[in-house]
C-alpha cells in the first residue's frame, strides 16, 4: 500500500533536478518545462477528490489497482515522448494513475481497522512516511537517475513500483463488496463533469496569473480565475451530486483549516525542493548526482523523523507537532536567505535538513486531523481533498518560482523566493498557534444524512 501512495509524492519532486536536462535534451525553455511540473499538479488537484469519491462509491481496493495500471501505462509511454508536449500528455497520464493510491488506501485502512482491530494511527503514521519520503527522496533518486540513465530513468521507476503495490493489493486486501455498480453512462452521469471542469479551469488561469508579468493580462487571468471558482462553488452547492460537496464542508472549520494550512505549507515545500536544486545546479554549477547528494540531508533526516513523530504524536499531539514544525519551516526560510555564491556548503545542508523535518511533521500532524475531523463513510472524498491541497500548494509554488526566476536563475531570486517563504511561514506559524488555543468544537465532518439538501441551504 505504502508503495502506491509514495508514487505521487515521489512523481511530483523527483522531475526537480531533471528540468535542466529537459531544457537541453529537447531545445525548450525554462517556462516550457515548467508544465512538466505544472501540469502533474493541477491533473493532480483535480483526480484525487474524483478519484477519492470513486473509491467510496466503487470500492477502495478497485480503485487502487486501477491508478496502478494507468501508472505502469504513463511508465511505458513516457520515454517514447519526441517532445515536452508529448512528455506534458504522460506526466498527466501518470498524475491520473499515482492520484487513486492515497485516498484508496486512507479508506482500505479505516475498513481493515474497523474490521480487524488494527491500529489505524500507526497505519497512517506509515502512510504519511512513505509521502514523505517520496517527496523528499525525489530529487536524490532524481538525480543519480538521470546522471546514471537519462531522464528516461523517472518514468520506468514507477512501473515495479506500481507493480509491487498492486500486488501486494491483491494479496493482502480482500475483494470490495456491497458497493454501488452503475452503467458507465450512470457513471459519467453522475460525476459532476461540470463541477471537474470549472474547477480545473479555474486552476489553471490561477497558475497562469502567477506565470512571468504579463500586465493587464495577469489582471484579467486572475479575474478570470476568481469568476470561475465563484461559479464552482454556487454550481457544487445545488447540483445533486456535486464533486466537491460545499455545504458538507461548510460547518467543518477543522476540516477546511487543515487543507488551507497544508497548501501553504507545501508552497513553501516544493518552492525549495524545486528553487534550490535549479539554484545549485546554474548557479553553483554542480551535476544532478551531485544536487541530489547535497538534497540527502532533507530526505534522510525527514524520513527519519517522520517515523519518530509517528511514535511521538500521541503524547505531543498534532496541533503542537505542527505549530513547531512550521517555526522550523520559518527558521530554513531564513537560512535560505544567507544562500550567496560563495555560501558554505554546510548552510546549504542546514536549510535543507530544516526543510525535510519540518515537512515531516506537518504532513503527519495535518494528515491526522484530517483523519480524526472526518466523518468515515466521506475518508475517500476527505483524503482526496488533503492530497488536492498539497498539488495546490505545489502549484502555487511553480508559480512564485517563474516569477522569481523570470530573469533567470541567480542568487538574487533565491533570496526573493526565501523572503516570500519567510513570510508565509509565520502566516502559517500565527494560524496554527490558534489553532493549538481553539480546538474546533465541530470536529467530524456532518454524515450525508445530516447535511441539507441541494438548494435548502
Amino acid at each position: 500500500m505504502a508503495s502506491g501512495t509514495v508514487l505521487s509524492a515521489l512523481n511530483s519532486s523527483m522531475i526537480a533536478v531533471a528540468l535542466v536536462s529537459f531544457m537541453v535534451d529537447f531545445d525548450s525553455t525554462a517556462v516550457a518545462v515548467s508544465w512538466l511540473a505544472s501540469a502533474f499538479y493541477l491533473t493532480s488537484a483535480v483526480a484525487q477528490p474524483v478519484l477519492g469519491r470513486m473509491a467510496d462509491r466503487f470500492g477502495a481496493r478497485r480503485v487502487f489497482l486501477l491508478g496502478m495500471g494507468v501508472v505502469v501505462i504513463s511508465g511505458v509511454l513516457g520515454p517514447l515522448s519526441a517532445n515536452v508536449l508529448m512528455l506534458v500528455a504522460c506526466r498527466v497520464i501518470q498524475a491520473v494513475g499515482a492520484s487513486a493510491a492515497y485516498p484508496a488506501a486512507v479508506s482500505m485502512i479505516r475498513q481493515f481497522g474497523a474490521s480487524h482491530g488494527s491500529d489505524v494511527q500507526r497505519a497512517l503514521s506509515g502512510i504519511a512516511t512513505a509521502n514523505f519520503t517520496g517527496a523528499a527522496v525525489g530529487p536524490v533518486l532524481g538525480g543519480f537517475a538521470v546522471w546514471a540513465v537519462g531522464w528516461e530513468a523517472l518514468f520506468w521507476v514507477n512501473i515495479p513500483l506500481a507493480l509491487f503495490a498492486a500486488l501486494g493489493i491483491m494479496k493482502i486486501v480482500p475483494r470490495d463488496e456491497d458497493h454501488e455498480r452503475v452503467t458507465f453512462r450512470a457513471l459519467v452521469v453522475g460525476s459532476d463533469l461540470l463541477g471537474i471542469a470549472l474547477f480545473a479551469g479555474a486552476t489553471v488561469l490561477l497558475l497562469l496569473c502567477l506565470m512571468p508579468p504579463l500586465g493587464l493580462l495577469t489582471v484579467a487571468l486572475a479575474s478570470a480565475s476568481v469568476a470561475l471558482f465563484v461559479i464552482f462553488l454556487v454550481w457544487e452547492k445545488r447540483t445533486p451530486q456535486p464533486f466537491l460537496n460545499v455545504v458538507m464542508l461548510r460547518g467543518n472549520k477543522t476540516l477546511l483549516s487543515v487543507y488551507a494550512r497544508f497548501i501553504g505549507f507545501n508552497l513553501l515545500f516544493y518552492g525549495a525542493l524545486f528553487g534550490i536544486p535549479q539554484w545549485l545546479e546554474i548557479v553553483k554549477s554542480l551535476t544532478p548526482a551531485q544536487v541530489g547528494l547535497v538534497m540527502l540531508p532533507l530526505a534522510s533526516l525527514g524520513g527519519i523523523m517522520s517515523a519518530l513523530f509517528g511514535l511521538w504524536i500521541a503524547r505531543i499531539g498534532s496541533r503542537a507537532l505542527v505549530l513547531g514544525s512550521t517555526l522550523l519551516a520559518a527558521s530554513a526560510a531564513g537560512i535560505l536567505l544567507l544562500f550567496t555564491n560563495t555560501a558554505p556548503l554546510w548552510v546549504i545542508l542546514v536549510a535543507c535538513a530544516l526543510f525535510g523535518i519540518s515537512y515531516a511533521g506537518t504532513n503527519l500532524g495535518l494528515q491526522s486531523q484530517m483523519y480524526e475531523s472526518t466523518d468515515p463513510s466521506m475518508l475517500g472524498v476527505a483524503s482526496g481533498l488533503y492530497q488536492s491541497s498539497r498539488s495546490l500548494g505545489g502549484v502555487l509554488s511553480t508559480g512564485l518560482l517563474a516569477v522569481a526566476f523570470t530573469s533567470g536563475v541567480d542568487t538574487a531570486a533565491i533570496q526573493t523566493i526565501a523572503i516570500a517563504m519567510l513570510a508565509c511561514s509565520l502566516v502559517l506559524a500565527i494560524a496554527n498557534a490558534i489553532s493549538v488555543r481553539s480546538r474546533s468544537t465541530g470536529s467530524r465532518l456532518p454524515r450525508a444524512e445530516e447535511v441539507p439538501t441541494s438548494g435548502s441551504a
